[in-house]
Order: structure tokens, then C-alpha cells, then sequence
């Protein structure tokens, strides 16, 4: 759907994509189509931060490692 001046809304009339981020034909950015890009979601975050802790060395390990 678009607005009256061209933006690109949802069903409920918030912007998701500005006039001047269309192509020439109106419509929405390809990497936006195709499913390259998705939302984040709590869960992978979680996954994230999981990975994160997993790779950092406790602080038992640092210590360690200078002695």
C-alpha cells in the first residue's frame, strides 16, 4: 500500500519504506524481497550472546594463563 506521498505502508498505516528508497518502478528494495534479510528475534539473540559467553575465558582460565 502507499500513502499520499508515496511511501510504502503497512496495513496499518505505518511507513515501512520511504518514497526515496523505491526503484524506478516503486517498488520495494530487492534485498528486502528475495528473504536475504529477517527480523531478529529474541531467541537468536539468545543464541548469540550464548556463543559470545561460550568463546570469552573465565576468569579463572585468564588467570591461568598468566601464571
Amino acid at each position: 500500500m502507499i500513502d499520499e506521498h508515496g511511501n510504502v505502508i503497512n496495513k496499518n498505516g505505518k511507513k515501512m519504506f520511504g518514497k526515496e528508497l523505491l526503484d524506478a518502478e516503486g517498488d520495494i528494495p530487492k534485498v528486502f524481497r528475495t528473504g536475504l534479510l529477517k527480523s531478529d528475534t529474541a531467541s537468536s539473540l539468545s543464541r548469540l550472546m550464548s556463543e559470545i559467553e561460550k568463546n570469552q575465558l573465565s576468569d579463572f582460565d585468564q588467570e591461568e594463563r598468566r601464571i
